[in-house]
């Protein structure tokens, strides 16, 4: 139940893994992952002393608000394993309901 990361420029993101503590995705209307974001991304300025957590994000942490997400339940994300990529800082992991 890890949450990936591809954002390496992202205060929270430690070897592509996500140690925000708690995240928030974007994207009310989003019909693809294209639509959606991480609202947490913070750009990072090189220094790891920024993280708000020593533990790393699950998907469980997720406050998703992708509401025609396949894995989200009540702005909870179930999906086992999360991926945001490095491009835009979008979900890779949202199936359109």
């Amino acid at each position: 139940m890890t949450l990936n990361c591809s954002a390496y420029n992202c205060t929270y993101n430690k070897s592509g893994t996500c140690y925000a503590g708690k995240i928030t995705i974007s994207g009310t209307k989003a019909t693809n992952s294209s639509n959606t974001h991480c609202s947490t991304f913070s750009e990072s300025n090189g220094n790891l002393t920024n993280l708000s957590s020593n533990y790393f994000t699950t998907s469980n942490d997720i406050i998703c608000k992708a509401v025609n997400c396949h894995y989200n339940a009540n702005h909870t994300c179930t999906a086992d394993s999360v991926h945001v990529n490095d491009s835009h800082v979008n979900c890779d992991t949202f199936i359109n309901d």
